[in-house]
């Protein structure tokens, strides 16, 4: 059965979700020394919370690459988008530096969500006018 077709601002939207991850993950930097202040965390604490932003990507990747291919580019993208909104809103409600790491830990989980299933649906997508009955998920 063919799958549907994909709207004419499907690249738009991909990279607009890729930026709301990104920016999730950016936006609040300036944050991080105050949060450590105000909860009387020293340097280390900030950079433990910081490190595990990386720490979860390093590790996620390998085991989130095939997932796209499993339950589709679309659904992969979008829990990468809920990751990073839940991230946000964690922070905003919570701003501490405990919250920061549970918050850069989703962060870390929404970028290896987008990343992988963006980058291969653009690639569809910019591949698309050139096939004919191309096997796109969405």
């Amino acid at each position: 059965m063919p799958e549907p077709a994909l709207p004419r601002h499907a690249e738009l939207l991909v990279g607009l979700a890729v930026c709301a991850v990104g920016l999730a993950t950016t936006i609040p930097l300036p944050l991080y020394g105050q949060y450590a202040a105000r909860g009387g965390y020293g340097a280390g604490a900030l950079a433990m919370a910081f490190a595990c932003y990386a720490a979860t990507v390093i590790v996620s990747a390998p085991l989130l690459g095939p997932l796209p291919d499993r339950i589709g580019r679309k659904p992969c993208v979008l829990l990468g988008v809920a990751l990073a909104a839940l991230s946000t809103l964690l922070l905003a409600i919570f701003p501490s530096i405990p919250a920061l790491a549970v918050a850069r830990v989703a962060q870390g989980l929404g970028m290896g969500c987008v990343a992988g299933a963006a980058a291969a649906w653009a690639a569809e997508l910019a591949g698309a006018a050139r096939l004919v009955g191309g096997g796109r998920r969405g």
